[in-house]
């Protein structure tokens, strides 16, 4: 690597003695390129299941993460983040089930890095999938700490993305487990072979995600269904909504508008939302209101043709709230817009013009 790749450990006092016994000891990479001109600080967030010494894994022909960081060279230094959990991932927040992952990230990891780091005093944060999702909530959450943030496929709309999948978990649970989700945790830390079916990885989210909106203040983690049945509970269910986008963004609307970078992952172009245009709508109550046009159904004939099933509704569309599409800028990133990458370049690029010129 021609850039300088810093690896701590730091003791964290927000997770000492948090509920699942994880470590308070975490590690913590620091990544500086190699033509680092004074740019911003930029926290990189994991997916769910994510540990740190994944982003030295290679796919075959294919460079690792922190090799296209390196030929990137931008100006930024890239903090790499720690927030796994014993139950997949914290989802980078305080809860009385997982720990005090916000806290940790917020009050102990950015004053470790800006004591030992000099840069131009503004930062962002990144990341995919569950890590998309913690960068987004993480910028509204504290916009005094953070002034630009990039989600990519960031988890949300949990009517549409994980409560369909309810019925999934349960039946894994009862059929190879007895319904019982502490036997699916003995399996999956002493296992040959964790996660091998691909409804395992419902169980954990689902588990993992409850850990981190539904838990008691004692601890408990609790399924915001009944694992018999799958039937919703309405109480634990609302302790999740109000984690979620359609609730957080008109309550943090005045935080999204001040952010000076938005990366939210569209299809091409590539866009940032500029601040001057960043108006935030309330979400409609009702989001199969905003379903779009039906979607033609098929499936496989014996004879290999593909022939119509049924007609039905796509996917509600994001709220309101999060379509702030009047305006945008359009942003061009050369080659580096694929892979891992996609979802970091662009907020990064932004947020250096923007401190240049400012």
């Amino acid at each position: 690597m021609s850039g300088a790749l810093d690896e701590h450990v730091i003791t964290s006092e927000a997770l000492r003695d948090n509920p699942l016994g994880d470590p308070r000891e975490r590690p913590l990479w620091v990544y500086t390129p190699p033509s680092y001109a004074g740019g911003p600080a930029v926290y990189v967030l994991q997916g769910f299941t994510g540990q740190l010494d994944m982003w030295r894994n290679r796919a075959a022909f294919r460079p690792t993460f922190l090799e296209l960081l390196d030929r990137a060279d931008i100006d930024a230094r890239v903090v790499f983040v720690d927030a796994w959990t014993s139950v997949g991932g914290s989802q980078f927040v305080d809860s009385a089930g997982s720990g005090r992952y916000h806290t940790y990230l917020c009050d102990e990891l950015l004053p470790f890095v800006d004591e030992r780091y000099e840069t131009n005093g503004l930062r962002g944060v990144a990341g995919k999938s569950s890590g998309g999702y913690g960068a987004a909530i993480t910028a509204m959450l504290r916009p005094d700490l953070f002034q630009g943030f990039a989600s990519h496929a960031g988890g949300g709309l949990f009517e549409v993305s994980i409560r369909p999948f309810f019925r999934l978990a349960a039946r894994r649970l009862r059929d190879a487990y007895g319904g019982s989700i502490d036997r699916f945790l003995d399996e999956l830390r002493t296992g040959p072979a964790p996660l091998a079916h691909p409804d395992d990885l419902h169980v954990l989210l689902q588990w993992g995600f409850s850990a981190a909106y539904s838990a008691d203040a004692n601890g408990t983690i609790r399924l915001p269904y009944d694992p018999t049945t799958a039937e919703v509970i309405s109480e634990l269910w609302e302790r999740w909504l109000d984690w979620d986008f359609p609730r957080l963004v008109p309550r943090h609307a005045d935080a999204l508008r001040e952010l000076r970078a938005i990366l939210r992952r569209r299809r091409h172009p590539r866009r940032v939302v500029p601040r001057s245009h960043r108006g935030v709508a309330p979400p409609r109550a009702d989001l199969a209101s905003r379903a779009g046009p039906a979607r033609r159904a098929v499936r496989r004939h014996a004879s290999g043709d593909r022939v119509p099933v049924s007609d039905r509704p796509a996917l509600p569309r994001r709220p309101a709230a999060l379509d702030v599409e009047a305006d945008v800028q359009d942003v061009t990133v050369l080659n580096l817009i694929r892979l891992a990458l996609e979802p970091l370049c662009p907020a990064l690029r932004r947020l250096c013009v923007r401190s240049r010129v400012e």
